[in-house]
């Protein structure tokens, strides 16, 4: 049985198609790419992803936001009862790297993930912007107090989980960068543990994010004083 890395993708470029170059390497590991509610003009990179790189694509119709894709695509793959051993989670934005991906990969094979969940530890360096560096600091200090959770990249988008797990994802209400955060809340609720892997945090100079830094930043903070 395989696993799957699962990428959900809103206003891709030509760095998916270098990643998912990268990926058809792995043994024993498929690609979902989520067509998160994109527009017209992003069809001919996803039929060259489609087609040319025979990668499955979940098409959503309308974008609700990264959770709801995320969701869409869990459900679509259990609905079509599509196997897996493990789902692994990864950005369309090049900061998941192929070394970073295989890496979350191994330590699924060299874990018990019947009660686990994997997340990213990104280590920063001087090509991390300012703003994503002191924001993830703050962050990750007022989860340690506030909801005494110690992972130390809580915001990190380079995530894994068993099959039998997966659908848990399902029961998560919020649908934007919020349900990477409630997630987590969820499955500590569920007696699954948090582990980590240690990854270099990438950024490129004409890196691309929809995370809205000062607005998306606040609507994570109030929801950490919920």
């Amino acid at each position: 049985m395989s696993d799957i890395i699962l990428i959900p993708a809103y206003k891709p470029d030509n760095k998916l198609l270098k990643l998912i170059q990268s990926l058809k390497k792995i043994k024993n590991a498929e690609i979902a790419i989520i067509d998160n509610g994109n527009e017209a003009e992003y069809n001919e990179l996803f039929d060259i992803i489609e087609n040319e790189y025979k990668v499955r694509i979940i098409k959503v119709i309308k974008n609700k936001g990264k959770g709801y894709g995320i969701k869409f695509g869990i459900n679509y793959l259990l609905k079509n009862s599509i196997d897996f051993k493990n789902l692994i989670f990864a950005d369309a934005d090049g900061q998941h790297t192929f070394n970073d991906i295989s890496k979350m990969i191994d330590a699924c094979k060299n874990s018990d993930m019947a009660n686990k969940f994997i997340i990213g530890n990104r280590i920063h360096s001087s090509r991390t912007p300012y703003k994503n560096l002191i924001g993830n600091k703050i962050f990750n200090f007022l989860m340690k107090k506030l909801k005494k959770i110690y992972h130390n990249d809580c915001l990190c988008g380079l995530r894994a989980i068993s099959n039998i797990n997966a659908s848990l994802l399902l029961q998560v209400p919020e649908n934007g960068f919020d349900f990477e955060i409630t997630s987590i809340y969820h499955l500590i609720s569920k007696k699954i543990i948090l582990d980590e892997v240690i990854i270099p945090a990438t950024y490129h100079d004409n890196h691309k994010s929809h995370f809205k830094i000062w607005m998306n930043s606040y609507q994570l903070i109030k929801l950490l004083f919920k």
